[in-house]
């Protein structure tokens, strides 16, 4: 803080801050570390829920191969809850009901 004294002088009254560099540094270099981690995870977790899928999809692929090679005894799998895997199976059975009736 710099202030003009009466009969020209001058008053400076400074503070040192280094003693918080440390810790300036400590919070910047948990920012970083936090921010790898929650990338790390965000890749992690999208890799499994690709992983997850693709069997998924695999599966029904699968199964409706072998259908369109004649044998009708094969079934999509269905997973349960709601998503759009169940959406395309339910869709397939009702298609399939109607068209052998």
């Amino acid at each position: 803080m710099h202030t003009t004294l009466p009969g020209g002088y001058h008053l400076l009254v400074v503070y040192n801050i280094t003693k918080y560099r440390v810790l300036e540094n400590f919070f910047l270099y948990g920012l970083v570390f936090a921010a790898g981690i929650v990338l790390l995870l965000g890749v992690l977790g999208g890799l499994l829920v690709r992983r997850t899928l693709l069997s998924k999809v695999h599966d029904i692929n699968q199964a409706a191969s072998a259908i369109m090679q004649g044998n009708f005894s094969h079934r999509l799998p269905a997973y349960g809850g709601e998503n759009e895997l169940n959406t395309l199976v339910e869709t397939e059975t009702v298609c399939w009901t109607k068209s052998s009736t």
